[in-house]
């Protein structure tokens, strides 16, 4: 049932039932997946289509979403705090990557750094004790995965997750 849904997912992407997270050219979409008998809550991240000289490139050392699978499982497997890793999704036509996509378990409690920062920045007075705060944990994040082995490489806040711990 899993694999028949799967081998449909930008339809699965574009059902009433998604949740459109994140737009632009990656897209992050919460969808649910029936796994064991239960509803499982998934993101997958949409990578957007790329230049031929990307694919290219990506044909010899793995695509974004094959590279973001790597990565996560590296780090999973090290205790370093990402959401579990389910797998990746790719189509090749030829030698253009059609479709690539990345499937996470879905982090109810979890929030961006982006959303984080623009929810600070929003507020009246800024809550500049709170920014700071908000860096601490990001610094702690990525000394986890150093530790761990892992350098980045692409540290954007979109794409820093953050666990709630209370107000």
């Amino acid at each position: 049932e899993l694999l028949a849904l799967l081998a449909d997912l930008p339809a699965l992407l574009a059902a009433p039932a998604a949740r459109l997270i994140t737009t632009g050219r990656n897209r992050n979409i919460r969808i649910e997946l029936p796994v064991a008998g239960r509803r499982l809550p998934v993101m997958v991240k949409a990578f957007g289509t790329q230049s031929w000289l990307r694919d290219l490139r990506d044909r010899r050392r793995g695509s974004k979403a094959q590279r973001t699978w790597q990565a996560a499982a590296h780090l999973a497997e090290r205790g370093a705090g990402t959401p579990p890793p389910i797998g990746y999704l790719e189509r090749w036509e030829g030698a253009r990557l059609a479709e690539s996509y990345y499937l996470a378990e879905y982090q109810a409690d979890a929030v961006t750094l982006r959303d984080a920062l623009l929810e600070l920045f929003d507020a009246r007075p800024p809550l500049a004790a709170r920014f700071v705060q908000l860096l601490e944990c990001v610094a702690a994040g990525a000394r986890r995965m150093h530790d761990a082995g892992f350098l980045h490489n692409d540290l954007g806040n979109q794409n820093v997750l953050l666990h709630s711990s209370g107000p």
